[in-house]
């Protein structure tokens, strides 16, 4: 008797764990609240004021930058190693992409060894743009 009393008690045990799976509505959700918490001892007020000379300091090393790129485009231009102005968008993005320092010694490299320095300028940087947008092509002398 004790063991049939023990199975119903079984049962009932089940069907309240299987309801009690059917009216849960957080089954497999995350708890995300850390990530939205704020610092502490700081309010929402004293972060956003934090932030605001970062986003200053970001812009303006963003226009020094360009105003770098810039000058050597017009250097560029003066050397005679980019001769057409309306692909002025895409030297200055070669020149973003490579850095000024990299495009800089590549115009002087042109300068001193080549024939046709404009050629062999635009040959260097060419490779260099191809090398970071496919690191695993086939290319000769890396």
């Amino acid at each position: 008797m004790d063991s049939l009393k023990d199975m119903l008690d079984n049962r009932e045990v089940i069907h309240k764990e299987k309801n009690q799976k059917k009216n849960n509505k957080t089954t497999g959700q995350v708890d995300n609240l850390e990530k939205y918490t704020t610092p502490s001892g700081l309010s929402n007020s004293q972060s956003d004021k934090g932030s605001q000379p970062d986003k200053v300091i970001k812009r303006e090393a963003n226009y020094i930058k360009n105003l770098a790129i810039d000058d050597m485009y017009d250097r560029l231009i003066q050397l005679e190693l980019v001769m057409d102005h309306k692909y002025k968008a895409f030297w200055c993005g070669a020149i973003h992409t490579l850095g000024t320092s990299f495009v800089d010694a590549q115009a002087a490299h042109a300068l001193q060894y080549g024939k046709k320095p404009a050629a062999l300028f635009h040959f260097l940087i060419n490779k260099q743009l191809n090398k970071q947008n496919d690191p695993y092509g086939p290319r000769l002398n890396r």
